[in-house]
């Protein structure tokens, strides 16, 4: 079952990247270093299942965001594997329920990472294991998935979330 949801992940990522996530990703290069600017604010509660991935960091003296995830169970969030580089996994926490990742509603230790094989052009996947599992309300919540049969069709328009900044000249994090 965890298999199947990583595949339709891995399969929405792709849609969302107009079927090609490699050219995606490569343009996306391009521009301003990997940093996102514009969007639209998010009101408090409107994506419940999105967390902030942190690890402690000596030179900051304190918790840096180092990207994004998504919560698929009270105990699991799924992410970039990029974050597995770090040497110090003991040090890599999920911050949950807010809009600022830097005034946490909850806090939550990973505890292990499961990577796999999940390759989708260049993109790598990893399973994260959180402890304590989160306690859903109207702010935390798992992401609801299509039944994995359904298929988007070509032209669907979806949201996708993350922090970043909303103007270039404005680069002060929320």
């Amino acid at each position: 079952m965890l298999c199947n949801i990583v595949v339709l992940i891995v399969a929405c990522c792709a849609t969302l990247a107009c079927g090609n996530p490699l050219e995606l990703q490569q343009s996306l290069a391009k521009a301003s270093n990997l940093q996102a600017f514009g969007g639209i604010p998010a009101a408090r509660g409107e994506f419940p299942w999105h967390v902030s991935l942190q690890h402690f960091a000596t030179f900051a003296e304190g918790w840096v965001h180092r990207c994004e995830g998504t919560i698929i169970s009270e105990s699991y969030v799924i992410a970039s594997s990029s974050l597995l580089c770090y040497p110090s996994r003991g040090n890599v926490r999920a911050v949950a329920g807010t809009l600022e990742w830097t005034r946490p509603r909850s806090i939550h230790n990973v505890t292990e990472f499961i990577e796999g094989d999940f390759r989708s052009g260049s993109l790598y996947l990893a399973l994260f294991k959180v402890d304590p599992p989160f306690q859903f309300d109207c702010y935390t919540k798992a992401v609801q998935l299509p039944d994995h049969y359904i298929e988007s069709l070509p032209g669907t328009v979806m949201t996708t979330t993350g922090w970043g900044h909303m103007n270039i000249s404005n680069r002060s994090w929320p």
